[in-house]
Formats: structure tokens, C-alpha cells, sequence
């Protein structure tokens, strides 16, 4: 009795397992297992189900598959079991191919930048909203309220719809943003120099129409040249670099003093212009990724920063100084970045970091240095400037340090080592030249070598 019963069982097991059917796909790629609306479009046989939901078919056997279709011609959902042969359903294979490849090419498409795009265009598009009737000058507040958010939502509408099924990447995402907000600033330059007095009309005029001209064009240049999100981020580091050192530079040459404003805002033009230029040969010439360029700001931040800081020290030092010296130093700071990113790599979190970190650790020394600067002293912001040089330095080497272990090492002919040791510096001896060098406490220790 017991050995009937397990044959008994044994068959309803193998009838259960004969039951099972095995799901196929509709494509030949072997990737499409549930046909979509979309994909049965123009396709005669789907014709039959109107309001098709979706469809899924399964294998019965080697000469039979069975189609489950669920659809929707009114208010009721419909389901449909059919079976049909291998040879019919080859022939529904090949009649929807044209459809499943088109709908497989929009959906392997890169938009990784894309929803980061739309949002900083979104903040773009209210700044366009709120200077179009600034820029005609409407007097009537009904209609200037009106068509400014009529152009601040369809500069949101229309680029949201022509990015639907286009490849936006991360790289094409900041490229843009970045000649759609850098626009805004070279357009009120350029503005300032064709209107009479700074006109503002012409310099709104200007910022909209630049701001809008330089994102496509960026745009453009990125999507052609396939460019990737760390070249990208390099070209607008460069770019304001590029800012920063020729208004710093034109003043340093004493150029303001020939034409004033006027030669500022070619500068600053000029300047972004050549960053830009540079960033892109740079980024040519190396692979840099995101997290590269973040160091590179950094890195060219303090190398701007710390002349700036110890020339405000220097009485008398005139204005055309200190900007000659911020601009030699915004350089050798970017020298440096580069330098060290050819030989290192660092991720986007790593990037960040030393960033933040530079910056923590200058207004954490310019704090403490104003702190303890004395009461009544003409010369305590000097206190300020010295304290918040020395903690950006230490911070950023400290930092870079921390994150240079995280990163690949390319060329092994270049090292950097830091330490800090604060026990000096809770105990302090005087100097003894007598001691050995190791012997004597060190606070701060760096090594360089390339």
C-alpha cells in the first residue's frame, strides 16, 4: 500500500512538472518578455485587442507557444488565452522587431545627466522669467507678472519634452549648465560694455540671450564630442579659473587704470574664454574624473587664497600687488592640481571632501587666529588672514593625504607625504641644535618628491 501511494504521488509530481510552462521572448535578442502598446504598434495581429495592456507568451510544447493578452477596449479589462504555433508566432516575431528595436534603443539610452539637467535649467528658467519684461521694460505689472511665468514654465516645458527620448549624459548635463550660468554673467559684462552708463535693459538682454546661447552651444560641443562628466567638470573649473585669473591679472598689470570698468569686463570675458580653452586641452591630454577636478579646485582655490591672504598683511601693499599675486598664484595652484592629477586618481566623494575640508579648515584657523589676536590692535585682521592661510594649507594637505591612499597611483615618480603631530605643540622646547633631526619634535612634516 505505502509503495502504491508513492507512485501515485510521483506521477502527480511528474504531471505537475509536464504542466509547467517555460515563458519565451518576443524579440530575437532574447530581452523583450512583455510586449508593451508601444511595441505592437502597426503590427496587424495585435490589431484584433484594442486598448492593449500587454501581452507575454509561453512555450507549451515544441511545436506550440500560447499567448496571454490582456486589453482594454472600454471600460473593461479583458483577458485572452491563444494558442498558436511556432511558425505564427515566428511571424509575429518578425513583424514586431521594427517596433521592440526602436523602443529598446530609447531605453538604452544614456540620461544619467538628464534629471540633474532639468532641474538646474528649472532655477535657469525663473531667472529668464523674471528678466524678460525687466528686459522690455513692461510697465504694465498684469502683463509683465503674466509673460514672466509664461517664459519661466516654458523654459522648463520645452526642454523637458525635447530631452524625452534623447541621450542626455552626465558630462552633456554640466557642460551645459555651465555655459547656460556663465552666460548670465558674460552677458551682463558684455552688457555693461555696449549700453550707455550700464544700461540695465542691455544687460539683461544680454545675460538672457547668452546664457541661453552658450547652453546649446555647450550642449552641442559636449554631445558631439561624446564628452565625459570628469573632462566636462575640468573645462568649468579651468573656466572659472580662467575668470579669476585675468580680472586678477589685468589689475595686477594695472590695466583698470587705463580704461576702468571697461577693461575688467573684457578680462573676465577674455578669461573664461582661455580657462575654458586650457580646461579642454588639459582634460585632452588626460583623463581626468570627477573627483580629479574637485581637487584641482581646491588646489587652485589655495594657490589664489594664500598670496591673497599674506599681501592684505603687508602694509602698504597697493591693490595692483595683491592682484598680481592672486593671479601667479591661481596658476601655480592649477599647475600643481594637474600635477598631481596625472599621477592620482580620486573619486567624486574623495573630490568633494578635500574641497570641503580646505575650506573647514581656513575658517576654522581664520577664527582662531582672530580669537586670539589682541584687544585694540590695529593689526588684528592680520591674525584673521595668517590663521585662516595656515589652517587652509594644513587642511588641504591633511585632507589630500587622508584621500590620496583611497586613489589609483598611475606614476610612482611622484609622492606625497604629510604628517601632522600635535604633541609639539601641547609641549613646546625651545630649538636645540644639538639634537639630531628626527630627534627634535616636529608638528608639521612633508615630503614632495616629483
Amino acid at each position: 500500500m505505502k509503495t502504491r501511494l508513492i507512485f501515485i504521488l510521483f506521477l502527480f509530481i511528474s504531471f505537475s512538472l509536464k504542466a509547467q510552462m517555460v515563458q519565451v521572448p518576443f524579440d530575437f535578442q532574447g530581452k523583450v518578455y512583455t510586449l508593451k502598446p508601444e511595441m505592437a504598434k502597426g503590427v496587424a495581429f495585435f490589431d484584433e485587442y484594442p486598448g492593449l495592456i500587454e501581452a507575454t507568451c509561453f512555450k507549451v510544447n515544441d511545436s506550440l507557444v500560447t499567448l496571454d493578452i490582456r486589453f482594454k477596449p472600454e471600460n473593461e479589462v479583458y483577458r485572452v488565452n491563444l494558442e498558436i504555433t511556432n511558425s505564427e508566432f515566428a511571424k509575429i516575431k518578425r513583424s514586431l522587431a521594427l517596433n521592440i528595436n526602436s523602443q529598446a534603443k530609447i531605453d538604452g539610452l544614456d540620461q544619467e545627466g538628464r534629471t540633474s539637467f532639468l532641474i538646474g535649467n528649472s532655477l535657469m528658467s525663473i531667472y529668464y522669467g523674471i528678466s524678460t519684461p525687466l528686459a522690455f521694460e513692461l510697465n504694465e505689472p498684469k502683463l509683465a507678472l503674466g509673460l514672466g511665468m509664461v517664459v519661466g514654465g516654458a523654459g522648463i516645458i520645452i526642454p523637458w519634452r525635447n530631452t524625452r527620448d534623447k541621450e542626455f549624459t552626465k558630462g552633456m548635463a554640466s557642460l551645459t549648465l555651465y555655459g547656460q550660468s556663465r552666460g548670465i554673467l558674460q552677458g551682463f559684462l558684455l552688457g555693461s560694455i555696449v549700453g550707455d552708463n550700464f544700461d540695465s535693459r542691455s544687460q539683461v538682454l544680454m545675460s538672457v540671450g547668452l546664457s541661453i546661447g552658450e547652453g546649446f552651444l555647450c550642449h552641442q560641443w559636449a554631445k558631439k564630442t561624446n564628452m565625459s562628466y570628469g573632462r566636462a567638470s575640468t573645462i568649468g573649473a579651468m573656466g572659472d579659473f580662467g575668470i579669476l585669473a585675468g580680472s586678477t591679472g589685468a589689475s595686477g598689470l594695472g590695466l583698470f587704470e587705463e580704461r576702468g570698468n571697461d577693461n575688467l569686463e573684457i578680462s573676465l570675458i577674455l578669461g573664461s574664454i582661455g580657462g575654458t580653452l586650457i580646461g579642454s586641452a588639459l582634460a585632452n591630454n588626460q583623463n581626468y574624473k570627477v573627483g580629479d577636478a574637485m581637487m584641482l579646485r581646491a588646489t587652485g582655490l589655495l594657490g589664489a587664497y594664500l598670496p591673497l591672504a599674506i599681501t592684505q598683511t603687508i602694509d602698504g601693499a597697493s591693490v595692483r600687488q595683491i592682484s598680481g599675486a592672486t593671479a601667479l598664484g591661481t596658476l601655480g595652484g592649477v599647475v600643481i592640481g594637474h600635477k598631481i592629477a596625472q599621477n592620482y586618481d580620486f573619486s567624486s566623494s574623495d573630490g568633494v571632501k578635500i574641497c570641503l575640508g580646505t575650506i573647514a579648515s581656513g575658517l576654522i584657523g581664520g577664527g582662531v587666529g582672530y580669537i586670539v589676536s589682541p584687544e585694540n590692535d590695529s593689526n588684528s585682521d592680520n591674525y584673521m588672514w595668517l590663521g585662516s592661510a595656515a589652517g587652509a594649507t594644513i587642511g588641504y594637505l591633511f585632507f589630500l593625504n587622508q584621500y590620496r591612499g583611497n586613489s589609483l597611483i598611475q606614476n610612482n615618480g611622484y609622492s606625497l607625504h604629510f604628517n601632522l603631530n600635535p604633541i609639539p605643540l601641547l609641549n613646546p622646547e625651545p630649538f636645540n641644535p644639538e639634537y639630531p633631526m628626527g630627534q627634535q619634535g616636529q608638528a608639521v612634516s612633508m615630503i614632495w618628491r616629483f
